[in-house]
Formats: C-alpha cells, sequence, structure tokens
C-alpha cells in the first residue's frame, strides 16, 4: 500500500491519474480512445471497448467510478491518494484484479479555512484552484472546491487549423456534513466535471 498526503501531491504537481505513475512504482497509466488505462504491476485494462470492465479500481471517498471514460478527471483538493497493490477483489469487486486506487478528499473544517493556488507554464497552460471550507452553524459544516485548466494543443490540425490536444476543463465538488452526535453524522457529496476541448 501506498498512501501519499496533499503536501507531496502538491510538491509532485499531481493534477491527474497520470501524474501518479511518476511518484508510485509499479503505476502505469494510459489514454486510449478518451478511456483511462490504468496498469498496476502490469495488470489493467486490456482493451478499448466503451463500457468495459477496467482491471484496477477507482474510488473517490469509497464510491467508484467504474467506467474508463470517467476516470479522466483532474485530481483537486485531495487529502490523500491511495494505491493498493494487487488482487482487492474481497473488498473492492471483480474489477480490482491489478488493485485499486483510492482518492480521499479534504473533508469541511471546524474552522474557516480556505486556500488558492494559480499556475501558469509552457503552451498558455493555466491551473487554477481554490477551496473554502468552514462552519454554517455548530452542527453543520460545509468546503467547497473548484478548478480550472486551461492549454492550447501541443499541434494543429492542418486542414481545420484547430488545436490539437488543448485542454479545457472546469470541476467543482461541494460537501454539506451534518454532525447529529458524537457518533453519528452525514456527509453530503456533490460533484461536476466539464471538459471542452480537442484532447
Amino acid at each position: 500500500v501506498v498512501a501519499i498526503g496533499t503536501d507531496r501531491l502538491d510538491e509532485a504537481q499531481i493534477n491527474n491519474l497520470q501524474d501518479l505513475q511518476t511518484i508510485v512504482p509499479s503505476v502505469n497509466f494510459g489514454n486510449d480512445f478518451n478511456q483511462a488505462k490504468i496498469f498496476i504491476r502490469g495488470v489493467g485494462a486490456n482493451t478499448s471497448t466503451t463500457g468495459n470492465a477496467t482491471g484496477v479500481a477507482l474510488h473517490v471517498d469509497g464510491a467508484v467510478v467504474s467506467r474508463a471514460e470517467a476516470q479522466l478527471t483532474s485530481l483537486f483538493d485531495l487529502e490523500r491518494v491511495e494505491v493498493l497493490r494487487g488482487p482487492q477483489g474481497t473488498l473492492y469487486g471483480r474489477n480490482a484484479t491489478g488493485g485499486s486506487i483510492n482518492l480521499i478528499t479534504a473533508k469541511p473544517t471546524r474552522t474557516l479555512s480556505g486556500c488558492a493556488r494559480a499556475t501558469y507554464g509552457n503552451y498558455s497552460t493555466i491551473i487554477t484552484e481554490a477551496a473554502v471550507s468552514g462552519p454554517i452553524t455548530d452542527n453543520i459544516l460545509f468546503r467547497v472546491a473548484t478548478k480550472t485548466e486551461n492549454r492550447d494543443g501541443f499541434g494543429e490540425n492542418p486542414v481545420t487549423g484547430n488545436d490539437v490536444d488543448d485542454l479545457d476543463r472546469w470541476m467543482a465538488r461541494g460537501h454539506l456534513q451534518f454532525e447529529f452526535s458524537d457518533a453519528v453524522e452525514l456527509l453530503l457529496t456533490g460533484e461536476y466535471f466539464r471538459q471542452d476541448d480537442h484532447s
């Protein structure tokens, strides 16, 4: 098991699943026909058929993201990333033959806090991130986080003149946590992701 915390993710500039292979041994990532192809120790998705089961499970706060197309979202506002190598079928079902990647998001806090960051790079890359968290009442907490990614293309379509492999993503996540007692709490989470580019 490898667990990577927020500080390490920030230091290594981990923005998506593909970036994880730079800091997690025996994890490889591919992208085929807009589908994530995650491999752990060489075991993963070996076909690019839409709707096909993956060989490595991906979970966000314990909820499985089963479609390979949906696994291409960017990583943002995370508490940690866990990588479990080897068959995980006992806990995660038949689509975890190679292992499991668990994304644990940052949760609401009891004190008002927030953060913001902007990154600029080559190909006119602009990445912005922001999060705010705190209490609404003594027993209701919230957290809202957003991220945008924009980049010019790595090439140009000679017929249309459009960029090729450009990037235009916008994503947001909201948590609303109700604390009924010391032993009972309810966490409501909503996520939104939009991508409109030629990648």
